[in-house]
């Protein structure tokens, strides 16, 4: 993942927070490497990253993403420099082999309304906000967000897995989420790690 987002994004600094068991060997000038506890959690982790963060937006993504030349998180800054009222873009993840449609995929989001958060969104489900950008409830957890209201909302330290429900639970009303409708990274578990696999199920 890293040598692919610098691919795409030459010089872009990239924090990873590390809670394997054998620490990850990774050293590069634009490369910052947390270590934490083994199977701290993925909360635990962007907590940690967050706190590093010292630009204006921040990208989040998982060590089993890729970027393609259809994610354009370029295009997505572009659209929240320019929207001031949307604080994070989300793009699809095309989980292979499978490669399940995008239209698909985006029917599970549409449906995510937000309705039983405690306070209502501040934009509307299923605003369209511009050609290809969609309000949302709840977006993948692949995204460029505005850092500041991140660091706000925050990570539930307890939460070590599925931690994006309850990030945008708690981030209805706070912050506009928007789904980049065209925008997909590859998705990629690794299926044939069964000592990987049982940490991921824990």
């Amino acid at each position: 993942l890293y040598r692919n987002i610098q691919q795409y994004y030459p010089g872009v600094r990239v924090i990873v927070a590390d809670d394997s068991k054998t620490p990850l060997d990774l050293k590069d000038e634009y490369l910052d490497v947390i270590q934490l506890p083994f199977n701290s959690g993925l909360s635990f982790g962007l907590n940690r990253a967050l706190k590093k963060v010292e630009t204006p937006y921040v990208i989040r993504m998982d060590d089993d993403e890729l970027l393609t030349p259809y994610t354009k998180f370029e295009k997505h800054l572009r659209f929240l420099i320019s929207h001031p009222q949307a604080d994070l873009v989300g793009v699809i993840p095309l989980s292979t082999p499978w490669c399940v449609p995008t239209k698909e995929i985006k029917k599970q989001y549409y449906m995510q309304t937000m309705h039983e958060a405690p306070r209502n969104l501040k934009i509307p489900h299923m605003t369209r906000m511009e050609d290809g950008y969609m309000v949302l409830g709840k977006v993948p957890n692949i995204f460029i967000a505005r850092a500041e209201i991140m660091k706000e909302i925050g990570y539930d330290d307890h939460i070590r897995m599925i931690d994006h429900n309850d990030f945008f639970y708690r981030a209805a009303g706070r912050l506009v989420s928007v789904l980049a409708e065209e925008s997909f990274i590859f998705h990629d578990h690794n299926r044939f790690n069964l000592h990987y696999r049982r940490f991921r199920s824990d």
